[in-house]
């Protein structure tokens, strides 16, 4: 296990610490994937360490598209993402998509630079 040497800790001054969270596996998961590792992740309001099992072989992909609801009550946002879409009819959805990713980011440092203005004032 990397990460955190316990999965459960008691008390402040004095610390009790122990393994306690372990994942029970079968030898074909070991031969079906070969890159498996567990390690301990840091631990929130419980007193327990969340474990993670993860097959290193899969890589992550790209960063997911962070979309927030506020940028639709802005009519400027509104109006480009109904413009790409009506401009891109016969195009596919994941290709759509893409396109509207990127021209939020450049939307969102606009209207970031516009905000930081009237701040400036």
């Amino acid at each position: 296990m990397s990460g955190y040497p316990f999965t459960w800790v008691k008390g402040n001054d004095v610390k009790t610490a122990s393994r306690l969270d372990r994942f029970l596996l079968s030898p074909e998961i070991f031969i079906l994937f070969m890159s498996i590792t567990q390690s301990s992740l840091p631990r929130g309001l419980s007193d327990h360490n969340p474990v993670l099992l993860k097959d290193e072989t899969i890589k992550e992909g790209p960063r997911p598209f962070k979309w927030f609801s506020h940028w639709a009550d802005e009519p400027g946002y509104v109006n480009m993402v109904n413009s790409l879409v009506e401009n891109s009819k016969k195009t596919s959805a994941g290709k759509i998509l893409r396109e509207i990713k990127v021209a939020t980011e450049v939307w969102v440092k606009e209207f970031q630079m516009k905000i930081q203005s009237l701040l400036n004032f």
